[in-house]
C-alpha cells in the first residue's frame, strides 16, 4: 500500500478485506466474551428443538403401540378359540381307505376289489397354529415393551442427537441472537468491529493523510534508481 501510490483499486480491496476481517474478529472475540451466555443460549436452543420434536416422536410411538396392541388383541381372541378347540379335541381321528384285489379277473376282465380302512389318531393340527400364534404374541409384547422404554428415553435421545449435531452455523445463530437481545451487547460488538476496522485501515489512512513521502518510500526509490543505473551501465 505504501509503495503503490494512491491507487483507488487497492484501497477498495483493502477496505473490503478490512470489513471482512473486522466482522470475523469481532465475532470471534464475542464468542469468548459471551461464552457463558452462548452456553445458556445453546441449552435454550436445544430445549426448544427438543420440545418441537418431542410431541411428534411420542405420537409416532403411541401410534405404533396402538397397531401392536390391535394385533395382540386379535391374536388373543384367535388363540382363545383355538385353545378351546384343542381342549375339546386334543387328538383327531383319521380314517385311511385302501383297496385290495380279491380273486382273479372274470371273463370280461373285471377285477373284484375289496375296500379296507384303518384308523389313526394324530394331535390336533390347530395345536401347531396355537403355538405359532403364541410365539407371535410373545414377539409383539416384546416390541411393545421396547416402545415403552423408548418413550421413556425419547427426550434424552433427542437432546443427545441435537447436542452432537450442534455445529458452527447454529452456534453463530446463537451468538447473533445474544447480540440482538440488548443495547449493551450491540454496543460492545460495534466497538470491537470498529477497533479491528481501524487497525486494518490504519496504513491506508496514514498513506492518504500524509502528503509527503516517508523515509521508507524515499529509501526504496533510491534503491530502485541505483539498480536501474547499474543495469544501464552493464548493458552499455
Amino acid at each position: 500500500i505504501i509503495l503503490s501510490g494512491k491507487n483507488a483499486l487497492i484501497v477498495i480491496i483493502r477496505v473490503v478485506l478490512a470489513l471482512c476481517m473486522s466482522a470475523l474478529g469481532a465475532t470471534i472475540i464475542d464468542q469468548i466474551i459471551f461464552k457463558k451466555d452462548i452456553e445458556q443460549g445453546k441449552i435454550e436452543y436445544i430445549t426448544d428443538k427438543v420440545n418441537e420434536e418431542l410431541s411428534e416422536s411420542l405420537n409416532l410411538i403411541k401410534l405404533k403401540e396402538k397397531e401392536i396392541q390391535y394385533e395382540i388383541d386379535s391374536l388373543t381372541i384367535v388363540n382363545s378359540q383355538l385353545q378351546e378347540e384343542v381342549n375339546r379335541r386334543p387328538m383327531i381321528r383319521i380314517v385311511n381307505y385302501t383297496e385290495r384285489q380279491v380273486g382273479e379277473a372274470d371273463s370280461l376282465g373285471r377285477i373284484e376289489k375289496e375296500r379296507f380302512h384303518s384308523t389313526q389318531h394324530i394331535p390336533n393340527p390347530k395345536n401347531e397354529d396355537l403355538k405359532n400364534n403364541q410365539e407371535r404374541l410373545n414377539s409383539l409384547r416384546q416390541q411393545k415393551d421396547n416402545l415403552f422404554k423408548e418413550s421413556q428415553n425419547v427426550e434424552q435421545n433427542l437432546r443427545k442427537q441435537f447436542e452432537e449435531n450442534f455445529g458452527l452455523l447454529k452456534e453463530l445463530d446463537v451468538v447473533f441472537k445474544i447480540l440482538l437481545k440488548g443495547w449493551t451487547s450491540i454496543v460492545l460488538y460495534v466497538v470491537l468491529f470498529l477497533f479491528f476496522l481501524l487497525i486494518e485501515l490504519l496504513i491506508v489512512f496514514t498513506k492518504y493523510a500524509d502528503k509527503q513521502k516517508c523515509d521508507y518510500e524515499e529509501l526504496i526509490e533510491r534503491q530502485n534508481y541505483i539498480r536501474i543505473s547499474e543495469i544501464k551501465n552493464t548493458l552499455s
